[in-house]
């Protein structure tokens, strides 16, 4: 495992320390002087500028002041069950080795838990055997697309068996991944990483902790396991009293929740903006309009999107809720859309698995299914006595089930992306069927969702 961080605000050419950069911004809202000599004067004195950044932040709760701080942290030889456990924290931005485009090699993460049971060596022969049948699938599913796609470039060839043969690792399976966040989030982050039941979270944590007090000490102090992130969870688990089974509830895309009137909503935020008019009058106004009517002032606020636009801050007014059962494998490509709400339950073999279109078209199912019974087995039986650590040797292809809360401006921006012809086939899916189930509820706010190579023509333009 590595963590490390590879770079932080700073200015070496003028000596600029990170806390020096957040004690001079501080001094901003009180001084009349240029900005950079604030900065200079607290360079000048680093002791006094620690002082104010802790008393600041601390004493008087204005903790935007860390957010001047910015670091960059590399991951590698870590479980894509922890990235999955850092990338909860949505604020910041990260980019992951993708099993799309890298053949994986045998690697994967032995965590504490199971290498100091009796399960260590049933755990690493499941793993190593997970991997012998991904090598063994990549190959079939490569002979098999250059058959029938003679004239396709290696590359294609290669990228398009990558992309289903990847369902049958484990989510123990080594990753790397870089981060970059301020200050504030950092601090945060290490607070929910000391609280974390995984070993493996838990030494993440401290190596961060290390280092980040190290760099800026007067802005990264309360890192320690915080009981309401550590037991909040198991108390209500014990007040419900029962072990809640798990239900399968059908589609794997469900809308559970909506705006009822999120047409309406979004013409009077819209009329509100351009407008001088009250909210009221607005509203009472909209109730005088015909569809058509409607439908042009939603038409206006659409049809001139280019390719990398976002829609109008006021579609955010519209909310959907979503419950969705998706492998693994789908979840980490949808959690990189942050800006909206995400929970999701803990991994669970038996709401099913993911058996990828291509393994199914080649004759490979029995041989796929065959693996990831072996890892559901595993799992089982060390549930009970490892907890959450039992989860290291499911697959990508096991389902998660996910809530998932969109406003309709991010609503679009999903579609766009993810209903587009390249995008992965699970995930497109999934965001064909939200859209759908989405639009039939709010029609004119929602009806030119779709991929971009697709907008003009749906849009009518």
């Amino acid at each position: 495992m590595k963590v490390e961080i590879l770079g932080y605000t700073n200015n070496p050419e003028k000596n600029y320390l990170p806390e020096a950069i957040s004690a001079g911004f501080a001094r901003v809202s009180r001084r009349q002087e240029p900005i950079s000599f604030l900065v200079e004067e607290a360079k000048g004195d680093l002791d006094k500028a620690r002082k104010s950044n802790t008393n600041i932040i601390y004493g008087y709760g204005h903790n935007s002041i860390a957010e001047h701080i910015v670091f960059n942290v590399v991951f590698e030889k870590v479980s894509r069950l922890l990235s999955l456990i850092i990338m909860k924290h949505r604020i910041n931005s990260y980019i992951e080795k993708s099993q799309r485009y890298i053949e994986i090699d045998s690697g994967y993460v032995k965590p504490k838990e199971i290498q100091d049971s009796t399960f260590k060596e049933q755990y690493e022969k499941t793993c190593n055997d997970l991997f012998i049948a991904y090598a063994n699938i990549i190959e079939k599913l490569k002979a098999h697309i250059k058959k029938k796609h003679p004239d396709w470039k290696p590359i294609l060839i290669e990228n398009t068996a990558k992309e289903d043969a990847r369902f049958i690792l484990p989510i123990s399976t080594y990753t790397q991944f870089g981060m970059t966040l301020n200050a504030r989030n950092y601090e945060y982050m290490l607070m929910r990483l000391s609280s974390q039941k995984l070993i493996e979270a838990q030494v993440v944590g401290e190596r961060l902790q290390m280092q980040g007090k190290s760099i800026a000490p007067s802005v990264i102090k309360y890192t320690d396991s915080k009981t309401y992130f550590k037991e909040s969870y198991n108390d209500i688990k014990d007040a419900l009293g029962v072990n809640m089974a798990t239900v399968n509830a059908g589609d794997n895309v469900r809308l559970v929740d909506y705006d009822e009137d999120g047409d309406e909503k979004l013409l009077a935020a819209i009329m509100h903006t351009v407008t001088n008019l009250s909210y009221s009058a607005i509203k009472s106004k909209i109730k005088d309009m015909n569809e058509d009517e409607k439908r042009n002032i939603i038409k206006k606020a659409i049809c001139k999107l280019a390719v990398h636009d976002q829609v109008l801050r006021e579609f955010e007014y519209v909310n959907f809720t979503f419950e969705i059962d998706m492998s693994e494998c789908c979840y980490h490509q949808f959690i990189r859309h942050r800006m909206n709400t995400q929970t999701f339950q803990e991994l669970n073999p038996s709401l099913g698995f993911v058996v990828p279109p291509l393994v199914k078209e080649v004759g490979l199912t029995d041989e796929f299914n065959a693996a990831v019974a072996k890892s559901t087995r595993l799992f089982n039986e060390m549930k009970n006595e490892l907890g959450e650590a039992a989860q290291y040797v499911l697959t990508n292809a096991h389902k998660r089930r996910v809530l998932v809360r969109m406003n309709a401006r991010t609503l679009y921006h999903f579609s766009r992306i993810r209903e587009e012809e390249y995008a992965q086939w699970e995930i497109r899916e999934i965001a064909m069927k939200m859209s759908k189930l989405a639009k039939e509820k709010t029609p004119l706010c929602l009806e030119f969702t779709g991929g971009r190579s697709d907008f003009k023509k749906v849009c009518g333009i």
